[in-house]
């Protein structure tokens, strides 16, 4: 009967949240996802909401919630590497999965609310690498280069999977010339490169590239 009233929604997204927060397990085990029924409910009531009554309310939740999706992005991350430290990669994989659905949920409800938070976009493309989801995370790694995301670790990142995974070794060396430009004195940039130029029979360029490593420590 109150399927089209805004208000029932509202408090269906509220309680979804308690469940997802609550310190009893029994409670947290009643839907896994909690979180995305949460989300989905507060979307929904604004939809429903002509009148306005709960939407104002329910933007003023949105960066608390995307809060909670980092927060279980995180902690999936921390169970994949858990996983992959005991070597089950079917769980390690699983958990990095599922790290990735949460971290873009966040980037999502933070994009809805006006933040730009190029972390949560790094921290994509890292769980989805370790989720073998190379092209997800290529696609992410790429966002940040043209974001000139301050971390020199994106280009060597991106240009190995395109190096060890596409065996593109041209894109590879086109990437690590760009994060050279950027980052000239990151000794594990360029150190990253030399091996490229050292698995590809290019002597000279990695002579260069060490005698260059050696005047920068």
């Amino acid at each position: 009967k109150t399927i089209a009233d805004p208000k029932a929604w509202y408090y269906r997204g509220n309680i979804y949240i308690d469940i997802y927060n609550s310190p009893l397990e029994a409670y947290r085990e009643l839907d896994p996802d909690a979180l995305g029924v949460a989300y989905k409910s507060y979307q929904k009531a604004i939809t429903l909401d002509e009148k306005k009554t709960y939407t104002d309310e329910i933007i003023e939740k949105m960066p608390g919630l995307g809060e909670l999706f980092f927060n279980e992005g995180a902690r999936q991350y921390n169970a994949g590497i858990e996983a992959q430290n005991n070597t089950d990669t079917l769980a390690a994989q699983k958990s990095f999965g599922m790290s990735v659905e949460a971290f873009e949920q966040a980037y999502n409800i933070y994009t809805q609310a006006g933040i730009n938070d190029t972390t949560t976009i790094f921290y994509v493309s890292i769980a989805a690498e370790l989720a073998g989801d190379y092209d997800k995370a290529k696609a992410k790694l790429n966002q940040l280069i043209e974001m000139q995301y301050p971390k020199s670790g994106v280009y060597s990142s991106l240009a190995n999977i395109y190096y060890e995974k596409d065996k593109d070794v041209e894109k590879a060396m086109q990437v690590y010339a760009l994060g050279r430009e950027r980052f000239p004195n990151d000794l594990n940039l360029l150190l990253m490169e030399t091996n490229l130029f050292l698995g590809e029979s290019m002597t000279e360029e990695a002579l260069e590239n060490l005698q260059q490593a050696a005047r920068i420590d």
